[in-house]
C-alpha cells in the first residue's frame, strides 16, 4: 500500500501484505493521510554483544569444568597405579578381570580404572585368563 489510503470511519486496520501485519490508520472519514506501522522492538547492538558474551563464557566454564573433571581422574588414575599397595592373588576358574578388580578395587577409582591398572601392572595384552595364573592386584 502506499501512504494514502480511503476508509470509511475514524478509525480503521488496512491490511498490508508486504508486511503480513495490519497498520493501524489515522484519520477522519475520507482521505486518509498518514498510517503508523508498529515494528518489532530493535535490540540495541550491546545489549545483543552482550548476550553472545554471556554463552561464550558458559561454554568456555562448561569445558573447563569438563576438562577439571578428566584431569581429576587421570590424577587419581595415575596415583593408583604407581601405589606400591599390591597383593599377588591366584586366578580361580570363574574369574574374569572385571570380577577380580571388583573384589580387588584401586583407591579413588572405579572398577573400569582397576581393570587397567590391573593390566598395566600385569603385562596383560587381552582380557584373557587362566585358571591357576597369578596376578598383582590393588591390596585394599
Amino acid at each position: 500500500m502506499n501512504g494514502t489510503t480511503y476508509t470509511s470511519g475514524n478509525l480503521a486496520l488496512a491490511y498490508e501484505p508486504a508486511h503480513t501485519a495490519f497498520t493501524v490508520v489515522n484519520g477522519t472519514k475520507g482521505l486518509v493521510s498518514a498510517s503508523t506501522t508498529a515494528a518489532a522492538p530493535v535490540r540495541p547492538l550491546a545489549r545483543r554483544v552482550a548476550s553472545y558474551l554471556c554463552a561464550v563464557a558458559i561454554v568456555i566454564g562448561a569445558v573447563f569444568a569438563g576438562l577439571s573433571f578428566l584431569s581429576l581422574d587421570q590424577t587419581a588414575y595415575n596415583q593408583a597405579l604407581a601405589s606400591s599397595d599390591r597383593l599377588e592373588i591366584v586366578v580361580q576358574p570363574s574369574d574374569t578381570l572385571w570380577s577380580i578388580a571388583d573384589a580387588h578395587p584401586a583407591d579413588g577409582v572405579g572398577t573400569r580404572e582397576t581393570v587397567s591398572i590391573v593390566r598395566a601392572w600385569n603385562d596383560l595384552s587381552d582380557g584373557m585368563l587362566r585358571a591357576g595364573q597369578r596376578l598383582v592386584v590393588p591390596a585394599r
